[in-house]
């Protein structure tokens, strides 16, 4: 059954990963850098068109361009290095809790992060944070196993965990490591272990400073001291594009996060909290006690926040609810059937409330969804009601909460997603359309920046060239390119279409027409083609 369970959350991972239109911004400018590195063989400064504020230490562009070397230029293979690193995640809270707990304990907290409503959608999307997901799981573990065993391996594998760590990302590999390590140091009693992981922990930034300073030969430290000050010292002071929160935000993350697990999440905190006040009783539990501080707490307080800012706690919530679903499932605890009925009447409300609202959604296709989700609800609303009446359900609340996690995932990549793709996939239907046309010169001008990274990557893997026009002054650039260039084909946005006035029978006009998804806006744009004339 675990087996099946595994495979089940592996065809969640890859499917539709061919055929789902890049995600704007992050993921279609991380292929833009990674087409680049292969293309130009520059793998040390991440660049490409339209994508400079998404630029970061080189490691997961480095995966994807080595993707791209054996699968080709696509979809699948710019999301490949993510949806490994999720299974490989699944691997380590295995291996790591089978070797620490049990083998039940290892396979509930591998159940419980599979349970997950957004470890899938991290495994999906090729972002950075799965693979530094991983390495914030394998260096927490590594650090475990050697208070444990006290074994040389532990560090190798520590040393490992965080140098690809700050090769993905830089410092945040560091904050809960180090900052867990430094306080165990300080308060704990086994000072020469923490004292060893420490200098570990050191040595793992001499990846991260060879290549900065490779990037500082190439360019005299102009893209390192932008990153320093983009990424760092802004996000840490204040906020960016508006990504901040309240003082919470990371709780109600991860109880989303685990939503499944709802039922099990309150006793499961409990047990952290009590733990966590017992600190001064083991090494372990004041690590611990460190990592939830440097991993959850720190990110709490600072103004800049985004959902995977504090994932370096993810092992920590898997290993306590995978505790108390073993405790409910031994009978050591039990879930009462008020809170069974009211779990169960909250996705029966939701079902109905789909229902009556369905047919207010303007997109025909997107109806048929919201009643298949609907039904979705309404099935597992009655299915926890019957686990308190009916002696077979009653002790299955944690199948339940799986079934219902991998269920809801599936239809959302599935089913929900795909159908709305023909209203997503605007700057690809762009790129398909220049590509039609069949330019000879195979070049785009476009008259300025419209913050989609996806179109010029999908026009690059088509190997078309372009060029934007000069961001100070883009329309009268744009019109010495009309008049005077030897382009063919021309992208003109409509808030700086009316400012031109060299369109003439000397180009032939084509609107296109849709919804660009990462601004939740419509927006119309024009294909100029440059008539030839006999």
């Amino acid at each position: 059954m675990k087996y099946l369970i595994l495979v089940l959350f592996s065809l969640l991972l890859f499917i539709n990963n061919d055929s789902l239109a890049l995600w704007e911004q992050d993921e279609a400018a991380y292929a833009g850098f990674a087409y680049n590195m292969v293309e130009k063989e520059q793998y040390l400064i991440p660049d490409f068109e339209w994508s400079w504020p998404h630029r970061k230490p080189p490691l997961h562009f480095w995966l994807i361009a080595g993707s791209y070397k054996v699968f080709g230029y696509n979809e699948f293979a710019t999301r490949l290095p993510s949806a490994i690193a999720i299974l490989l995640c699944v691997f380590l809270i295995y291996f790591f809790t089978l070797r620490l707990y049990s083998k039940n304990m290892a396979l509930w907290a591998s159940y419980v992060f599979m349970g997950s409503l957004l470890m899938p959608l991290y495994g999906k999307i090729s972002l950075t944070d799965a693979s530094l997901l991983l390495c914030f799981m394998g260096s927490y573990f590594s650090i475990h196993s050697y208070l444990k065993e006290d074994h040389p391996k532990w560090l190798v594998s520590l040393l490992i965990f965080i140098a690809s760590g700050a090769l993905l990302k830089g410092p945040p590999i560091f904050i809960p490591v180090c900052g867990a390590i430094l306080m165990s140091f300080i308060f704990g009693q086994r000072k020469k272990l923490f004292l060893k992981l420490f200098l570990i922990s050191i040595i793992g930034i001499i990846p991260f400073s060879v290549w900065a300073y490779g990037t500082w030969l190439l360019d005299g430290g102009k893209f390192f001291n932008w990153w320093m000050d983009w990424y760092i010292l802004k996000r840490t002071s204040e906020t960016i594009y508006g990504q901040t929160g309240f003082i919470g935000y990371y709780l109600l993350v991860f109880i989303l996060c685990f939503l499944p697990w709802f039922l099990f999440i309150p006793l499961s905190l409990k047990n952290l909290v009590k733990d966590t006040i017992r600190k001064h009783n083991s090494d372990t539990l004041l690590f611990q006690f460190g990592w939830l501080l440097f991993g959850w707490i720190f990110y709490e307080i600072i103004r800049s926040k985004l959902p995977s800012y504090a994932f370096a706690v993810i092992p920590i919530w898997c290993t306590y609810i995978a505790k108390t679903v073993l405790a409910f499932k031994e009978e050591k605890i039990t879930i009462s059937k008020l809170s069974r009925d009211s779990w169960a009447s909250l996705w029966i409300l939701l079902a109905f409330g789909i229902l009556i609202y369905r047919d207010r959604i303007p997109y025909d296709n997107m109806q048929f969804i919201a009643f298949v989700l609907a039904c979705f609800f309404f099935l597992f609303g009655l299915l926890y009601w019957l686990s308190s009446r009916l002696k077979f359900l009653k002790n299955r609340l944690p199948e339940l909460a799986l079934g219902f996690a991998l269920g809801l995932n599936f239809i959302a990549w599935g089913i929900a997603i795909p159908a709305f793709e023909p209203t997503r996939r605007f700057p690809k239907l762009i790129a398909e359309r220049l590509v039609k046309l069949n330019s000879a010169s195979k070049h785009v001008f476009f008259s300025s920046d419209y913050s989609m990274s996806s179109l010029p990557v999908y026009l690059a893997w088509s190997g078309f060239k372009f060029q934007t026009a000069d961001r100070e002054n883009y329309d009268q650039c744009t019109q010495d390119s009309l008049q005077y260039s030897s382009h063919e084909l021309f992208m003109i946005q409509r808030r700086n279409f009316h400012s031109l006035t060299v369109i003439s029978d000397s180009f032939k006009l084509s609107p296109i027409y849709g919804w660009i998804s990462d601004r939740g806006v419509v927006d119309t744009y024009f294909i100029a083609e440059r008539v030839q004339k006999n």
